[in-house]
């Protein structure tokens, strides 16, 4: 989540011996200051980027159609431990913090005026309600092996539930 540019080869190489080896983002930015990061990369971090990502759609006003559903879901005890994420004007959950994020879960999109279609991972219609309607409908739709969202990406909870798998190499 950090990023940046230099044509300095050596500083390069130092910024990314100092990521390799540990550096925190501010240290690591301090040091070589071509390395820039924002507020949710500080937040994954910390370990807090669930929440952070929570306050960031509810502070969001390019997301108002998505506002009461983002208000409901956030109380939605189920629905708020998991990673938050937008796409095309709808509001998407994931397993993991860090992209690509997992697509295993329902969502929904606003329809009209308060109202959300819910659809599940198999992309089959599971309802239209309000916001706390339709963050019900997507809480009850979880699989039952739904916890907390874990960092990483979609590629390392995968790899991490293969090798957890009994049996499996």
């Amino acid at each position: 989540m950090a990023r940046g540019g230099t044509e300095d080869l050596q500083a390069l190489a130092g910024a990314l011996h100092s990521w390799h080896t540990g550096s925190r983002l501010r240290a690591l930015s301090s040091e070589w200051p071509f390395v820039r990061f924002g507020k949710l990369a500080e937040a994954h971090e910390r370990g807090e980027a669930t929440e952070f990502k929570w306050r960031m759609l509810q502070a969001s006003p390019q997301l108002l159609k998505l506002r009461p559903l983002i208000d409901a879901a956030i109380t939605e005890p189920h629905l708020s431990q998991l990673f938050p994420y937008t796409s095309m004007i709808t509001l998407r959950f994931s397993r993991c913090t860090g992209y690509p994020y997992t697509r295993d879960l329902p969502w929904a999109r606003p329809i009209d005026e308060g109202r959300y279609q819910v659809i599940g991972p198999d992309r089959k219609e599971l309802g239209v309600a309000d916001g706390p309607g339709s963050a019900a409908l997507i809480a009850d739709a979880l699989p039952s092996d739904c916890g907390p969202a874990v960092a990483g990406t979609a590629y390392s909870l995968r790899d991490q539930l293969r090798d957890d798998t009994p049996g499996r190499p």
